[in-house]
Protein backbone atom coordinates (compact mmCIF):
# COMPACT_ATOMS: atom_id res chain seq x y z
CA UNK A 1 0.00 0.00 0.00
CA UNK A 2 3.09 2.73 0.62
CA UNK A 3 4.24 2.22 -2.83
CA UNK A 4 1.08 3.32 -4.39
CA UNK A 5 0.79 6.29 -2.17
CA UNK A 6 4.48 7.38 -3.22
CA UNK A 7 3.36 7.03 -6.87
CA UNK A 8 0.70 9.29 -6.34
CA UNK A 9 2.37 11.46 -4.00
CA UNK A 10 5.44 11.41 -7.47
CA UNK A 11 2.94 12.58 -9.50
CA UNK A 12 1.59 15.75 -7.80
CA UNK A 13 5.28 16.72 -6.76
CA UNK A 14 6.27 16.99 -10.64
CA UNK A 15 7.19 20.60 -11.71
CA UNK A 16 4.60 22.70 -12.89
CA UNK A 17 6.50 22.73 -16.33
CA UNK A 18 5.79 19.04 -16.76
CA UNK A 19 2.16 19.20 -15.66
CA UNK A 20 1.11 22.55 -17.86
CA UNK A 21 2.23 20.44 -21.02
CA UNK A 22 0.78 17.33 -19.59
CA UNK A 23 -2.37 19.07 -20.08
CA UNK A 24 -4.77 18.54 -23.04
CA UNK A 25 -4.53 22.02 -23.82
CA UNK A 26 -0.99 22.70 -23.86
CA UNK A 27 -0.95 22.22 -27.76
CA UNK A 28 -4.12 24.31 -28.33
CA UNK A 29 -2.76 27.03 -26.14
CA UNK A 30 0.78 26.84 -27.88
CA UNK A 31 -1.00 26.79 -31.73
CA UNK A 32 -3.05 30.00 -30.78
CA UNK A 33 -0.21 32.04 -28.84
CA UNK A 34 1.49 31.07 -32.24
CA UNK A 35 -1.02 32.43 -34.76
CA UNK A 36 -1.80 35.39 -32.54
CA UNK A 37 2.36 36.81 -32.05
CA UNK A 38 2.77 36.28 -35.93
CA UNK A 39 -0.78 38.33 -36.74
CA UNK A 40 0.75 40.88 -34.62
CA UNK A 41 4.04 40.72 -36.30
CA UNK A 42 2.23 41.18 -39.91
CA UNK A 43 0.44 43.90 -38.17
CA UNK A 44 3.41 45.71 -37.06
CA UNK A 45 5.16 45.63 -40.25
CA UNK A 46 2.99 46.26 -42.49
CA UNK A 47 3.55 50.03 -42.87
CA UNK A 48 7.16 48.82 -43.75
CA UNK A 49 8.88 49.58 -46.95
CA UNK A 50 10.59 46.03 -46.82
CA UNK A 51 7.11 44.42 -46.14
CA UNK A 52 6.96 44.13 -50.32
CA UNK A 53 10.20 44.18 -51.25
CA UNK A 54 11.57 40.79 -52.01
CA UNK A 55 15.16 40.64 -52.41
CA UNK A 56 18.22 37.55 -53.97
CA UNK A 57 16.51 34.46 -52.86
CA UNK A 58 13.03 35.71 -52.03
CA UNK A 59 12.41 37.22 -55.25
CA UNK A 60 13.94 34.44 -57.68
CA UNK A 61 11.80 31.76 -55.68
CA UNK A 62 9.11 34.32 -56.26
CA UNK A 63 9.28 34.40 -59.86
CA UNK A 64 9.92 30.93 -60.30
CA UNK A 65 6.84 30.08 -58.45
CA UNK A 66 4.68 32.92 -60.92
CA UNK A 67 6.50 30.81 -64.09
CA UNK A 68 5.14 27.68 -62.68
CA UNK A 69 1.67 29.05 -61.79
CA UNK A 70 1.38 30.38 -65.25
CA UNK A 71 1.85 27.04 -66.69
CA UNK A 72 5.69 26.87 -67.59
CA UNK A 73 6.28 23.68 -65.38
CA UNK A 74 9.48 22.15 -66.41
CA UNK A 75 12.22 25.11 -67.14
CA UNK A 76 14.60 25.73 -69.71
CA UNK A 77 17.90 24.24 -67.96
CA UNK A 78 18.75 22.26 -64.69
CA UNK A 79 17.67 22.99 -61.11
CA UNK A 80 20.50 24.97 -59.37
CA UNK A 81 18.50 24.57 -56.05
CA UNK A 82 15.85 22.35 -54.39
CA UNK A 83 12.71 23.15 -56.39
CA UNK A 84 10.53 21.69 -54.01
CA UNK A 85 9.67 25.64 -52.42
CA UNK A 86 8.84 27.16 -55.65
CA UNK A 87 6.80 24.35 -57.04
CA UNK A 88 4.77 24.57 -53.52
CA UNK A 89 4.52 28.03 -54.24
CA UNK A 90 3.64 27.70 -57.55
CA UNK A 91 0.95 25.80 -56.64
CA UNK A 92 -0.24 28.05 -53.91
CA UNK A 93 -0.21 31.40 -56.92
CA UNK A 94 -2.41 29.42 -58.92
CA UNK A 95 -4.90 28.48 -56.23
CA UNK A 96 -5.46 31.76 -54.64
CA UNK A 97 -3.14 34.00 -56.33
CA UNK A 98 0.09 35.83 -55.86
CA UNK A 99 -0.44 38.83 -53.27
CA UNK A 100 2.10 40.43 -50.61
CA UNK A 101 1.89 41.63 -47.70
CA UNK A 102 0.98 45.45 -48.30
CA UNK A 103 -2.33 44.56 -50.67
CA UNK A 104 -3.77 42.64 -47.62
CA UNK A 105 -2.77 45.34 -45.34
CA UNK A 106 -4.07 48.45 -47.42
Amino acid sequence: MPARATVAAGAADRPLFERLFASPWSLPAALALAATLRLVHLIAISNSPFADALQLDHRAYDEWAQRIAAGHLIGDGPFFVDPLYAYALGIVYAIIGRSLLKEYAS
